[in-house]
C-alpha cells in the first residue's frame, strides 16, 4: 500500500491483509519516506512492524533476497 492521499484508509487496508493472513505487508509513507514492514500475522493483526527510513535498506522477509534502497526509492 502506497500512503499518499489517505493514509487512514491505506491503514485499514494493512489490517485487511493481516486478517487474510498475508505474510508480509508493506506500507509505504510516501510524506515522511518511510517505510513499515508488518510481518507475522496472528489473529488478525500483525505481531511485528518494522519502520524503515530514508537512508536504509530494507529487506523483503517473504523475498529473500529482495533488497530496496529508500535513497532510490523516494529520490
Amino acid at each position: 500500500e502506497v500512503a499518499v492521499s489517505s493514509e487512514s484508509s491505506d491503514r485499514e487496508m494493512v489490517k485487511a491483509y493481516a486478517e487474510a493472513g498475508v505474510p508480509e505487508c508493506w506500507l509505504v509513507v510516501a510524506k515522511r519516506q518511510e517505510i513499515e514492514c508488518y510481518t507475522e500475522p496472528v489473529a488478525g493483526v500483525y505481531a511485528k512492524c518494522r519502520v524503515f527510513s530514508a537512508g536504509e535498506e530494507m529487506q523483503a522477509v517473504s523475498l529473500p533476497g529482495l533488497v530496496v534502497s529508500l535513497v532510490r526509492l523516494f529520490a
